[in-house]
């Protein structure tokens, strides 16, 4: 309805009368008029009550300041555009002296074709002792936005330190995010404020992608469905995945196999379901089916495809057997001229033996489990999100001899390397988590004693033992190395002659992920009372992927550059726990302009050149890497899957360049 005024609607309701009825009288005063005058007010009304109806609560109808003001009436803003951030590591040839890297130092990655100068600077002040060649220092970019999420090495230039001092980033940079679009804000507010059921998937996804940090989600309840489709083998089996699998949820009645491209539901009755080993076989059934009337000369089919072989044949109240007069072949009876004349034109019963699914078939398999990335509880949920935001405490922290790392408790933790703390050294929990790194690489002991990172203490990060790892009850600690002797009630840290007692204060500064923790309060305000909920950073699997080019255009490294950009784009948009496919890697990068082919390097490319980092594996296929991005993991040369709490975290991409002649 139109928002018409009072003497819209007054004019208009004379105008219509003056045309059925000219001789009606509707001039001021009269009583026509009076009436006309009551209706067109009553209407204006209504059309108040209607545009407020349907308006005031649409958030379709409200963009800019005014979808602002929107959502303020829920307390929700727009979330502003985001600065990456990230270490940069500095190298100097020249040690004799201290050098003071300032508060404020600028970086940058240096302009291409396509794209601007990103400049980052540092967060704090920090010295290189006299002696010390290398350190690392947080940075920030200049300009919020996703822009500066650079990949790893490219902010390789300084704008104060020239001369012998080199610099580059060996992570990406990351957590940098656009100003959020009318389209994005109005998507957060209908998936939160107007959300629908509490408890749901699409609550707890609303809640989680309305942190500024997080662009995506995913929600694993205690119960959860598995989905696959796999290939019917040469024994007449088939092999389904169980990587996530705590417990199958009753295999008789929560198990379901269908034909993938006929969606044929397949019976119980017709495979076996080894549960353990993750094997369906189907075995062959013994059925009888009714066909005709008959009539000689006539081809009829079994409604199974896959016969195996026909027992035989009867009248059909199965008394008296037909022997001759017909040919089987797979699943059709042919009923030649010797066929019996007294059964000429009636139904027959056959008998026979199929298997109901064939060699090669693509079958989907569904079930109902309890998911090993769920704690396992009463009504507990996980939660896990990809945002960063980093914030530095200064966490006081005491000695404890109680807290020795043992034999029994030391698979509970992992390096940033991979590997697992050290007997007999100490670990100190911390107060703040998940932690992301040490801030300074430094521990101070009272006013004049400091431990330095990798010398006297290590990081440690929660292992996953107890499926809380990066969440806010995550058990990320420190190790401190060195010998402990109960005798003497001491420590004594590594490569000193100094000896801490027990209850020695520490004060600890470190960077922890506050995302988790935000995001589990809005969580838990908005929980149904009986969830137990919590909420993880992503388990963040870093790779670098090696792809060979042939270029159609010049120049390459414009080229590269794009590539780049596109995969790790690509990456970062993919859901969590997805099967990285070879194939997909390869038409992201096809579709940049001035590919004209492009494979995932093979050993051959690489004639022997070594992955970046630590480790032993080639520069070709996909690399992964531990947490601290320089430690090789594994190599990956065929598609691989990740776990519904790991994302595919692409840190680098490689080139080799090819021609024609050399792409063979």
């Amino acid at each position: 309805m139109a928002a018409q005024t009072q003497a819209q609607f007054e004019q208009s309701i004379i105008n219509q009368l003056a045309t059925v009825d000219p001789t009606l009288s509707t001039t001021l005063g009269t009583p026509t008029r009076k009436i006309i005058t009551a209706v067109a007010s009553q209407l204006a009304s209504l059309v108040v009550d209607e545009n407020t109806t349907t308006t005031l609560w649409s958030v379709d109808s409200y963009s800019g300041s005014e979808l602002d003001a929107f959502g303020a009436m829920f307390g929700f803003a727009r979330q502003q555009a985001q600065a990456a951030s990230g270490t940069i590591s500095i190298a100097r040839d020249n040690a004799d002296s201290v050098q003071a890297i300032a508060y404020g130092a600028q970086f940058y990655k240096p302009a291409t074709a396509t794209q601007a100068a990103v400049y980052f600077q540092t967060t704090s002040y920090q010295e290189m002792a006299k002696g010390v060649t290398k350190a690392e220092i947080p940075v920030v970019a200049t300009v919020a936005g996703s822009a500066a999420n650079v990949a790893a090495n490219t902010v390789t230039y300084s704008v104060s330190y020239t001369g012998y001092f080199g610099v580059t980033n060996d992570l990406p940079m990351t957590g940098g995010r656009d100003l959020e679009t009318d389209a994005e804000f109005r998507t957060r507010i209908v998936n939160t404020i107007f959300r629908g059921e509490f408890g749901t998937v699409d609550q707890y996804l609303g809640l989680a992608l309305a942190h500024a940090a997080d662009s995506r989600a995913s929600v694993i309840g205690q119960e959860s469905t598995w989905t696959e489709t796999v290939a019917v083998q040469s024994n007449y089996t088939a092999t389904y995945s169980i990587d996530e699998v705590a417990e199958m949820l009753d295999v008789q009645n929560r198990f379901w196999v269908r034909n993938a491209d006929t969606d044929k539901l397949y019976s119980r009755g017709e495979y076996d379901v080894d549960a353990e080993n993750a094997v369906i076989t189907f075995h062959d059934v013994a059925t009888t089916e009714l066909i005709g009337p008959v009539m000689r000369g006539n081809s009829y089919s079994l409604s199974q495809p896959n016969v195996l072989r026909v027992s035989g044949i009867t009248s059909n109240d199965g008394v008296t057997p037909i022997t001759t007069g017909f040919t089987v072949s797979g699943n059709q009876i042919t009923i030649t001229s010797s066929f019996p004349a007294d059964y000429v034109g009636q139904t027959v019963l056959v008998s026979y033996v199929y298997k109901a699914a064939s060699i090669g078939d693509f079958i989907t398999v569904e079930y109902d489990y309890l998911s090993n990335l769920n704690r396992g509880g009463i009504k507990t949920v996980e939660v896990f999100v990809d945002g960063e935001s980093g914030q530095t405490v200064a966490d006081l922290q005491f000695i404890d001899f109680n807290k020795l790392v043992t034999a029994q408790n030391r698979a509970n933790w992992r390096h940033d390397d991979g590997t697992m703390p050290t007997e007999n050294n100490l670990y100190i929990p911390l107060s703040y988590q998940p932690v992301m790194r040490s801030y300074n690489g430094m521990i101070n002991v009272g006013a004049d004693i400091i431990l330095q990172e990798g010398k006297q203490f290590r990081m440690l990060y929660d292992s996953g033992y107890a499926n809380r790892d990066g969440s806010s009850r995550a058990m990320d600690a420190v190790e401190l190395m060195g010998t402990y002797s109960g005798d003497k009630n001491s420590f004594v840290p590594a490569g000193t002659n100094i000896s801490l007692t027990n209850e020695t204060p520490l004060n600890i500064p470190f960077v922890y992920n506050t995302v988790p923790s935000e995001v589990q309060k809005l969580v838990g305000k908005q929980s149904v009372v009986t969830a137990n909920t919590l909420v993880h950073e992503v388990r963040r699997r870093r790779y670098g992927v090696h792809l060979t080019l042939m270029f159609s255009v010049y120049t390459r490294d414009a080229i590269k550059a794009s590539v780049e950009k596109a995969v790790i784009d690509w990456a970062n948009s993919l859901p969590f726990g997805q099967t990285i496919q070879f194939s997909d890697i390869e038409t992201v990068a096809a579709n940049v302009a001035g590919v004209d082919n492009v494979r995932v390097s093979t050993q051959a490319d690489a004639a022997g050149k070594a992955a970046d980092g630590s480790g032993t594996f080639g520069a070709y296929g996909i690399v992964e890497y531990e947490r601290d991005g320089k430690t090789q993991k594994a190599q990956h040369t065929t598609d691989f899957r990740q776990k519904g709490n790991e994302c595919f975290y692409v840190q680098y991409v490689h080139f080799y360049s090819r021609t024609q002649q050399g792409w063979m």
